[in-house]
């Protein structure tokens, strides 16, 4: 499996600005699992795709001797002069596997069954954990660390979670980062953002879901040597500064980043430059409804990437990215010149709403071209 560019007809031209050479094992950089792919921002600002094993990208670590690791369904594969090998495989009795960070010689697993450590490839499980661990992550020399409860918690075991004194500006925190420098970033459901200093708990600085920031729904979060923190959510890729200022990646606005955003892990400093914003690009996004067998007409269908199961209005009515139709005779539907990105879809019958994930959606956005998820039926 060779390093490659991205495959998007825009990210090919011009190699000087989306660079094609191949990744080496601890390449300095910014690393963003989309979908089922790997895609690297180097130091220079230039975006290179890395193939993934078998499709499957659940997470990114940067794992022993700074080399990122990849966290997959079945185990943990690791990048090698840009290709990812074979690492270290999940014990059965895990479960499915949902929260993993690396230690001092060691691998942690959170899983659907059990807990497990693993050293020198050898798993040892203990029983299922009885809090929910948002978040699950690796500090400097190997410390780990969760979020659980709205508590940042040193982990020193199963039965051994130590408060750190991190007192979080707001509630439901759903995203976790720790830098080598001993700085901690947490991101709310709903894109609030902390970052304090493991070392000085009381040292925070913060900032709302307000408009200047523009993220919706994180889903990654990493920390970079300068001190910026990475957002990724389903409106795109946000930047922030210690200071406050932000740089803003819209969804559509880097074409090698349209899709599910699933994690981020930094290796460095990152860029010593962030690369401009460029375009939104736009696609279609079309289908068709049927209900008891029978095609739906003229009725009232909307888009975002996230439909909401509670909701005051509609279940996109607090999306910045929502776009409505109607069906015509035949059930169909279609959307034209709407931002590249990852969307759910929402259906009313009568004073009912029906609705899917993003994730529940077959396919990806091209620029220029019409996404068509087929017939979709409904009872």
């Amino acid at each position: 499996v060779d390093t490659t560019s991205s495959s998007s007809p825009d990210a090919n031209e011009g190699s000087e600005q989306r660079g094609e050479a191949a990744v080496e094992a601890s390449s300095p950089g910014v690393y963003f699992a989309v979908d089922d792919r790997v895609v690297w921002l180097s130091e220079v600002g230039e975006f290179s795709l890395i193939a993934s094993p078998d499709g499957q990208v659940r997470q990114l670590l940067v794992g022993p001797e700074r080399r990122l690791s990849l966290v997959g369904d079945t185990g943990i594969w690791v990048l090698e002069q840009g290709r990812f090998v074979p690492w270290l495989e999940f014990d059965s009795g895990l479960g499915r596997v949902e929260q993993v960070a690396i230690g001092e010689g060691e691998v942690w697993a959170i899983g659907s069954a059990a807990i497990g450590v693993s050293r020198q490839s050898q798993w040892s499980l203990a029983g299922k954990l009885e809090r929910e661990v948002v978040g699950f992550a690796s500090g400097a020399r190997g410390a780990l660390f969760g979020l659980v409860d709205e508590h940042v918690l040193r982990f020193e075991g199963p039965d051994a979670w130590i408060d750190v004194g991190v007192a979080l500006p707001f509630a439901h925190a759903s995203e976790l980062a720790i830098a080598d420098s001993g700085r901690v970033a947490i991101a709310g459901a709903t894109c609030e953002l902390a970052v304090v200093d493991a070392n000085e708990p009381g040292a925070a600085w913060a900032r709302g879901r307000e408009s200047g920031y523009g993220c919706e729904y994180p889903s990654a979060l990493a920390i970079d040597g300068r001190g910026r923190v990475w957002v990724g959510s389903t409106t795109g890729v946000h930047v922030v500064e210690s200071s406050g200022a932000v740089q803003a990646y819209p969804t559509g606005s880097l074409p090698e980043l349209v899709g599910s955003l699933r994690s981020i892990a930094v290796i460095g400093e990152g860029p010593r430059e962030l690369p401009s914003a460029g375009p939104i690009r736009s696609g279609g996004f079309a289908g068709t409804l049927e209900f008891r067998g029978k095609p739906l007409a003229k009725a009232k269908v909307e888009i975002c990437p996230r439909p909401a199961p509670l909701f005051h209005s509609t279940p996109c009515d607090n999306s910045k990215l929502r776009f409505t139709t109607t069906t015509a005779a035949d059930g169909r539907f279609r959307f034209d010149a709407v931002p590249l990105a990852r969307y759910g879809w929402a259906l009313q019958i009568g004073e009912q709403w029906t609705s899917t994930e993003a994730d529940a959606v077959v396919g990806t956005m091209q620029a220029d071209q019409v996404l068509d998820i087929g017939v979709q039926r409904l009872e």
